[in-house]
């Protein structure tokens, strides 16, 4: 695609409610009347190299080795999932690993690529669950500098709009 192309960018995790964000993604690229490219991103966090804390940082670097075999297992899912959207849309798929948190990723891959539109899934965790656990939709709705689409998870992929 061109550069003036309508770039959706969708975060997907493999979960059930990033799933869902992928079909509203696409579902919206069906309708577009315009060049545009879909990009579903796949995002593994890993927890930093240099921990400031001596001891833990081999706790962290062997836990990186279960977080990317758990990774590669989630994309494989993933590539499987999307294959339903061959010749339905045109999307690519990107999975980046840095030593960061999720959304600082995202929000800067959105702004690398000049999104036109953000789309992530919601689990809709409130209270400790949240505190605990953060919330990547709540901080790409606030830091990435596009508009942001948050899937929620009770939205109903098979319910079709023409």
């Amino acid at each position: 695609m061109t550069d003036t192309s309508y770039r959706v960018i969708v975060a997907s995790d493999n979960s059930p409610v990033s799933r869902k964000a992928v079909h509203y993604a696409v579902d919206l690229c069906k309708k577009l009347a315009v060049p545009h490219e879909l990009e579903v991103v796949f995002v593994v966090a890993l927890n930093p190299l240099v921990n400031p804390v001596p001891f833990l940082g081999d706790l962290d670097r062997s836990a990186n080795v279960g977080i990317e075999n758990d990774a590669k297992k989630d994309l494989e899912e993933l590539r499987g999932f999307l294959k339903q959207f061959d010749g339905v849309v045109n999307y690519k798929i990107v999975d980046i690993k840095d030593y960061t948190d999720v959304g600082p990723i995202l929000e800067t891959y959105a702004e690398k690529r000049a999104a036109n539109l953000f789309v992530i899934g919601s689990r809709n965790n409130d209270g400790l669950k949240k505190l605990i656990l953060g919330s990547t939709s709540e901080y790409c709705i606030h830091h990435v500098k596009c508009p942001v689409v948050v899937v929620k998870g009770d939205y109903n992929e098979t319910k079709k709009t023409e």
